[in-house]
């Protein structure tokens, strides 16, 4: 009976460590979000790339880098795996200048997220340093990127500014990353 109780306990016990921490702008709205400079971010219906709402960068093209953070609940990444799954869909091409990138975790919110700034974190994106328009993750210290992975994933000439590049990036407890990354838009794939 004894030996049951423990099997048991343990199932329960490993079940509540697990979580999941889900963003999928289906209430149509971004109540929590910090947008800087304000209002260039909506959750929007026009063509969603899943569900019925989609976070979309709602104003043209601008001078302003645009920024979005909420903050992630408490949880420390070395306990166990991270797993991040993001699609992405951008209309304008790559380049030097027209670059982007989704921090996976950071030390500072959307106020302070910029290149040469003191941010700190994790990165998947597009020519944050260059212009091979190839799809990496990047380590950020103190604003400085430095790739530390590359997929073979031409964002220009794969995916274009008409499809949907499905990316799924997994942090081992131990800190080894790994980049999985689909020209079709399908974690699937």
């Amino acid at each position: 009976m004894v030996k049951k109780l423990t099997y048991l306990l343990l199932f329960f016990i490993s079940t509540i460590c697990n979580s999941q921490v889900t963003y999928n702008f289906e209430s149509g709205n971004l109540t929590g979000w910090i947008q800087v400079p304000d209002a260039h971010w909506t959750a929007s219906n026009s063509s969603p790339l899943n569900g019925s709402f989609s976070l979309k960068h709602s104003v043209g093209a601008s001078n302003a880098t645009d920024k979005i953070s909420i903050a992630l609940p408490f949880w420390n990444p070395s306990n166990g795996t991270v797993t991040w799954q993001v699609k992405v869909r951008h209309g304008y091409d790559p380049s030097g200048s027209n670059r982007w990138w989704i921090y996976l975790m950071t030390d500072k919110d959307a106020n302070q997220m910029q290149l040469g700034g003191t941010c700190s974190g994790y990165a998947i994106g597009v020519n944050l340093v260059g212009t091979d328009d190839i799809l990496k993750l990047w380590k950020i210290v103190n604003g400085t990127p430095q790739a530390i992975l590359a997929s073979t994933l031409n964002w220009q000439t794969q995916i274009t500014t008409a499809g949907t590049g499905a990316m799924e990036i997994e942090r081992s407890k131990n800190g080894i990353f790994t980049l999985r990354a689909s020209s079709a838009g399908s974690f699937s794939s």
